[in-house]
C-alpha cells in the first residue's frame, strides 16, 4: 500500500516531521492553555493541502471564536469554512459532501454528551467510512488537566497532541514534535524550554485569544 506524505514547511515540520495526507489527531488541554487558537492555526496551515471544516461544536461562533479565526487568517481563506452545527446528522451531511479534507471538531465531547458515542462507533462511522477525511477532534480537560471522557478516544487516533503553556506537543505515528501557539507568553513562563525549541521553531508574535 502506498501512503502519500505532505511536505510540511514554515515551522510545521517540527510539529508533524512525517505526516500523513490522510491524518487523525487527538488534541487536548486545559482551558486558557490555546488549545483552539492553536487549533486554528494549524486549520491555516492544512489549507494549504486541502480543504477545510472548522466545526465549533461546543462554543459556537461568539466573538471570541470568530476573533480567533481572523487571527489564524482564516476568515479571507477560501479553502476554510467555520461551522456551529452540533449533531450528528449534520456531521453526517458535511462528511457525505465530499467537500472537506480535513474536518476539525471543537468540541468531540459535545457530540460524546448528547448522544453517548462511543469511541468505537466514531471510528466506524466516520474514520472507516470517509478514508480521504481527516479528523482533527478537541477534547475537554479539566482544569486539574484530568481527560474526561473514555481513554479509548486516543487510541482510535494517529497522533495525540497535548497543549499547556501555548505549546503544543505532539507524539505517535508521525513523530514527536511541537508548535508554540503563543511565543511571547511561553516564553515568559518557560524560558528554559523556549531557549530550547525556538532554535528550531518558526515565529510566531501574533497575540492570541486564551482558549
Amino acid at each position: 500500500m502506498h501512503f502519500e506524505t505532505l511536505q510540511f514547511d514554515n515551522g510545521w515540520e517540527n510539529f508533524l516531521p512525517n505526516a500523513t495526507k490522510r491524518m487523525n489527531l487527538g488534541i487536548s488541554g486545559k482551558p486558557k492553555n490555546g488549545k483552539t487558537a492553536g487549533a486554528c492555526q494549524l486549520a491555516a496551515y492544512l489549507t494549504k493541502f486541502g480543504k477545510v471544516l472548522y466545526n465549533f461544536a461546543d462554543q459556537g461562533i461568539i466573538k471570541n471564536t470568530q476573533d480567533l479565526w481572523a487571527l489564524a487568517g482564516l476568515d479571507t481563506n477560501p479553502n476554510a469554512e467555520a461551522s456551529d452545527f452540533n449533531t450528528l446528522e449534520d456531521l453526517d451531511a458535511e462528511c457525505a459532501s465530499g467537500e472537506f479534507q480535513y474536518i476539525f471538531i471543537d468540541l468531540i465531547n459535545s457530540y460524546i454528551d448528547r448522544t453517548k458515542m462511543k469511541p468505537h462507533e466514531f471510528e466506524d462511522r466516520y474514520i472507516k467510512k470517509y478514508p480521504n477525511i481527516s479528523f482533527i477532534l478537541m477534547f475537554e480537560v479539566t482544569k486539574q488537566g484530568r481527560f474526561k471522557g473514555d481513554q479509548k478516544w486516543m487510541h482510535i487516533v494517529d497522533q495525540i497532541v497535548e497543549v499547556k503553556d501555548f505549546l503544543m506537543e505532539t507524539r505517535g505515528r508521525y513523530g514527536n514534535g511541537f508548535h508554540i501557539v503563543w511565543e511571547q507568553e511561553f516564553k515568559k513562563l518557560h524560558p528554559k524550554k523556549y531557549a530550547e525549541l525556538v532554535p528550531k521553531a518558526s515565529s510566531n508574535e501574533s497575540d492570541v485569544l486564551l482558549l
